[in-house]
Parts: C-alpha cells; sequence; structure tokens
C-alpha cells in the first residue's frame, strides 16, 4: 500500500498538483543548507516525479495481482 501513496505523490509533482513543484523548487533553493547546482528545475522535479510515480503506480498494482 505504501507504493500507492508514493506513486500518488510522485504524479501529484508530475502534473504539478497544487503548484507543488515550484513550492519544492523555492524550499531546496531558500532553506537548502547546500544550493542546488545548475540544472536543478521545477521541470527536473516533474520528471523525477513521473517516474517515481509510474514505478510506484507499477509497483502498487504488482502488489495487488499477485
Amino acid at each position: 500500500m505504501r507504493y500507492g501513496v508514493f506513486g500518488i505523490v510522485g504524479l501529484g509533482i508530475a502534473f504539478n498538483l497544487f503548484d507543488c513543484a515550484y513550492r519544492i523548487h523555492q524550499l531546496a533553493m531558500d532553506r537548502s543548507p547546500v544550493a542546488p547546482g545548475a540544472g536543478f528545475s521545477p521541470t527536473v522535479l516533474r520528471i523525477a516525479g513521473l517516474v517515481l510515480g509510474s514505478l510506484s503506480a507499477i509497483s502498487c498494482v504488482h502488489e495487488l495481482t499477485a
């Protein structure tokens, strides 16, 4: 069931629900002790969220059908 939660969170980031990709990016840029380097953007967060969400959703479905 935990994969289902990760899937929802990952897809939420991927589809930028509630502007979460920008909020995570802003939090990392403003409050992180180590500043992210070049190439770190909300688009990168969305792609990572899509990968995380897709893999978690597939794992959740696989657990339910096994």
